[in-house]
């Protein structure tokens, strides 16, 4: 039997929950999530939970603020000028995929649209949640040899 291991190929289903119970995030629509383990495409934490699990498995994960996106940092703020982005994302709330200066993704939300530029916060969504994992293994190809 084939474990997750660090180069594995792994495919899996989750669903993400808040406190409440509300549904934040699932892969459940037939589109399961894939990822590399021990290449850091994951939380830490969730790449711990499932190392060593196999096709079947499943797993449920309460992760606390810390070991998820982070506490909420009050001063991660930014300002853009207006232009800089779609019209359509001019609404405060609007979540966005930005790029850091190192080339990473990350996700930020419109805070504030002022007359001539947008306040950014730059917190990831989920920063400042503890969040509840359902994970079950689909899948689990081994690193090559």
């Amino acid at each position: 039997m084939t474990v997750i291991a660090n180069g594995s190929l792994v495919e899996l289903t989750y669903t993400l929950t808040d406190a409440s119970g509300n549904v934040l995030d699932d892969s459940t629509e037939g589109q399961p999530f894939t990822y590399v383990h021990g290449e850091q495409q994951i939380l830490p934490a969730l790449e711990q939970a499932l190392a060593g699990k196999s096709v079947g498995d499943e797993a449920n994960l309460t992760l606390p603020p810390e070991q998820a996106y982070g506490v909420v940092d009050p001063q991660a703020l930014t300002e853009v000028p207006k232009q800089s982005l779609p019209p359509e994302a001019l609404v405060p709330g609007t979540e966005l995929t930005a790029k850091k200066k190192s080339g990473e993704k990350m996700f930020v939300t419109v805070k504030e649209v002022r007359d001539e530029t947008v306040v950014i916060n730059m917190n990831h969504p989920f920063a400042g949640k503890t969040l509840h994992f359902h994970l079950r293994v689909l899948q689990v190809i081994p690193p090559p040899e």
